[in-house]
């Protein structure tokens, strides 16, 4: 995921654009299939393989939700 797929007027702005905001993000997170970590609880997993990449997923959930 790249800050360039999100525009200036994607930002969240307050209530004006909460509707279509949560519809975009909505919409970005299933393309990169993170949206499981939006609507669930995820476990963090013990094996350190799936740790790293329970870990890497969570970071571009997190960085989607806040890019510019």
């Amino acid at each position: 995921m790249e800050a360039s797929g999100l525009r200036n007027q994607d930002r969240l702005d307050g209530l004006s654009n909460y509707v279509i905001w949560k519809a975009r993000m909505s919409c970005l997170l299933d393309e990169h299939f993170l949206k499981v970590y939006v609507d669930s609880v995820v476990v963090e997993p013990a094996d350190l393989d799936s740790l790293k990449k329970y870990k890497g997923e969570l970071a571009k959930t997190k960085k989607s939700s806040s890019m510019e």
